[in-house]
């Protein structure tokens, strides 16, 4: 299945937290949490999708993994030191076989900081 679009802005300078919670339909079409046993997460952002500047957000499973949330963030200091501007961003996911699967992709836009 293709990956998921959500843009969305972090202030510079503040803390960033999100959640996405991953969903799983069954055969018979019934909609539930995915569950996240066994997986890891991972996401970036670039200024560029080719650039090798690179920022890692703090991914995480939450427990119980029967959820499906995964949580990405940024504390105060890392967001203070990244330029201003928009940038490219995927989250993905590991299953602990091997497996990597992009979950999420989109823009991030960064808001330049005012009080420093």
């Amino acid at each position: 299945m293709a990956a998921g679009k959500y843009n969305f802005t972090i202030d510079q300078g503040s803390d960033f937290l999100t959640f996405f919670t991953l969903k799983t339909t069954n055969n018979n079409g019934v909609t539930s949490n995915r569950d996240l046993a066994g997986y890891t997460a991972r996401a970036s952002m670039r200024p560029t999708l080719e650039s090798s500047t690179v920022y890692n957000f703090v991914t995480g499973v939450t427990t119980p993994t029967t959820n499906g949330k995964i949580t990405m963030s940024l504390d105060a200091g890392a967001t203070s030191v990244i330029p201003a501007g928009i940038y490219f961003y995927d989250l993905e996911i590991l299953s602990g076989t091997g497996g990597v699967e992009r979950v999420i992709q989109g823009t991030v836009t960064l808001r330049r900081e005012v009080t420093r």
